[in-house]
This record gives C-alpha cells, structure tokens and sequence, in this order.
C-alpha cells in the first residue's frame, strides 16, 4: 500500500517538475496520468506495449510519461533519443501528420526484463504516399526496469519499404538497384 502511494505522490512530483501545467484540462491529463500508472500496475509487458502502440497520438503524448523511464534510451533507423522528452518531441514531430495508425502484433517473446515484438504497422498520414495508407512490418526490443517502465527501446524495420520506396525519383533508383542485386 505505502510503495502504491509513494508511486502516486512520486507520479504526481515528476508530471509537475517536468511539465508546466496552466491550465484546468491540463491538471486534469496530470490525473489521467496518475490514473493511467495505477492501471498499468497489473499488466503484462505485452499489454503494455500494445496499450502504447495503439492508443499513442498527437493528442495524449503523456501517455509515454506513463510507459518510457524518464532516462530512456530509444533509437530507431531515423536517430537515437536520449531521455524521455527527447522521445516525446520525436514522437510529436512523427504524429503531427498522422491520420491514423495501427499496430497488428503478430507475436511477443519475453522473458523477466525484456520483450521483442512483431508487428504490422498501418499507417495513414498527409505527406506519405499520397496520403493513402501503407503498412510496413517491423519489431521492437523492448527492455523494462524493475518498476516496469522502459528503459530501452529499439525498432527495426525497411526504411527503404517505409519512406524511400515511396518518393518517385528514389523508388525507381530503388527499383534499380534490387533488380541489379538479383541478376
């Protein structure tokens, strides 16, 4: 009960030093977050992770408070991020022309501290193929702390498949290039 409570009032310390919080709607995300930890409390890795894959978008961003440990480490084929807010303006900048996304988990393997999961991403966004969707298949090694956030996440997938295939000039040297590897 009293480590429940020591999260709470800790929670509540970090959303405050780490945020500027002005507003009414604002302190209500503060309590949509501590919320949102208590719940997580009793789930799976897997749950985690597909909670956050899922539900992740341009307008709940704190919700990565609540699944990534304020020191993470997260790289990706674009860059690597140190820290929480590093993440979170990465993510910003990936969502704010995002029209939809969803993630189809094809498997999870894990064991104690870490997971790697495989997905299907299918995306919708403004300035990415015309806007129509695209899905790109990928994973992430996921390793947890002993509290159950993450403190290292890597996602592997075809950059080639997600973004370069699909601006014209790059597609066909693309095009190219696989065909002068097959022959």
């Amino acid at each position: 009960m009293c480590k429940n409570v020591l999260l709470v009032i800790c929670s509540i310390s970090v959303i405050f030093c780490t945020q500027s919080f002005a507003t009414n709607s604002e302190l209500d995300t503060a309590s949509d977050i501590v919320a949102t930890i208590a719940k997580w409390k009793g789930m799976t890795k897997q749950q985690k992770i597909e909670k956050v894959f899922n539900e992740l978008n341009s307008e709940n961003m704190e919700l990565l408070y609540t699944f990534y440990d304020q020191f993470v480490l997260f790289e990706d084929p674009v860059g690597t991020h140190k820290g929480i807010d590093a993440v979170r303006k990465y993510y910003e900048n990936l969502y704010k022309n995002v029209e939809s996304i969803k993630f189809d988990f094809s498997n999870h393997v894990c064991d104690s501290n870490q997971c790697v999961s495989m997905w299907t991403m299918h995306l919708k966004a403004k300035n990415l193929n015309g806007g129509e969707p695209i899905a790109v298949i990928g994973n992430s090694f996921i390793k947890f702390d002993k509290d159950g956030k993450v403190i290292y996440h890597r996602d592997y997938f075809d950059m080639g498949e997600f973004i370069y295939e699909r601006i014209p000039i790059l597609k066909n040297i693309i095009k190219f290039i696989k065909n002068k590897l097959k022959e």
